[in-house]
């Protein structure tokens, strides 16, 4: 086995980072003493990567899921309501019932990950699913579920030459420029994969209602769109996975799982 100090010289600390990501998924799904043999010497070389990942890690049932969440959560859940995704990898609302008195899924515990929320959790997890916000839609608070892994989006990656855009703030955008776009530490307690959000479009970026709609979903509501940064990137060259992002009804809106290197990012200046 390799030796911990010739371990930190072979390797960068973003393929140390992305193995050590790629472990814990592992442990998630196989548990920490039954991780099969082939996986625990790949982890040893840092060489786990997407595609040494079995396809079942990625596989999503979302019937399955709606059928433990109505026998545990049964009374509290009003209604699913189907969002977008193919009819495996499908992202959904769920619609709480407001006339429980002390709820399990009490959106206060969901949003500080406090009580016995974690099972909630954990059950989205072994699904392969994820919470990823909540809203009030007609008076009902509504609990926005997606798969973790999504849709494969590569295909419609190629037709744009895999070119895309990055919105953030404009004062990231010289330590993006520095440093690349890089996936950020969860300051949220919340339990769901850090991403990169991208819009994946070839011709030159123009303004319009669609990108508006994004840039606010991405960066807030009450974001002011003149402190909007735009890094266009160029991922040619890369062949890390590309998904589209379900909270989306644009084909544009995708994300990544991986950091994007700032040898691809170029600054690009447009009036939102």
């Amino acid at each position: 086995m390799i030796s911990i100090n010739d371990y930190i010289k072979k390797f960068t600390p973003d393929q140390i980072g992305r193995n050590q990501e790629f472990y814990e998924q592992l442990m998630e799904y196989y548990g920490e003493n039954t991780i099969p043999n082939k996986y625990e010497k790949l982890y040893s070389e840092c060489k786990l990567s997407y595609e040494y990942i079995d396809e079942n890690l990625k596989t999503h049932d979302i019937n399955k899921l709606k059928n433990q969440l109505t026998k545990i959560y049964g009374d509290e859940i009003d209604d699913f309501i189907d969002y977008d995704g193919n009819d495996i990898a499908k992202s959904f609302w769920i619609v709480i019932n407001n006339n429980i008195k002390n709820p399990k899924l009490n959106i206060s515990d969901i949003r500080n990950h406090q009580g016995d929320i974690e099972n909630f959790f954990n059950l989205l997890n072994f699904f392969n699913y994820t919470y990823r916000e909540y809203k009030i839609l007609n008076k009902h608070i509504c609990l926005f579920i997606e798969p973790i892994y999504s849709e494969d989006a590569s295909k419609y990656f190629e037709t744009v030459h895999k070119q895309a855009y990055h919105f953030t703030y404009k004062e990231n955008v010289d330590k993006i420029l520095k440093d690349g776009i890089r996936l950020r530490d969860k300051t949220s307690s919340i339990k769901y994969p850090k991403r990169i959000y991208l819009w994946a479009e070839y011709k030159k970026l123009q303004k319009s209602i669609d990108i508006n709609k994004f840039i606010k979903k991405i960066l807030g509501d009450n974001m002011s769109l003149d402190n909007v940064g735009i890094i266009k990137v160029d991922l040619n060259n890369v062949h890390f996975p590309i998904y589209k992002d379900t909270a989306m009804t644009e084909k544009e809106a995708i994300f990544v799982y991986n950091n994007i290197p700032a040898n691809l990012c170029k600054e690009i200046k447009l009036n939102i």
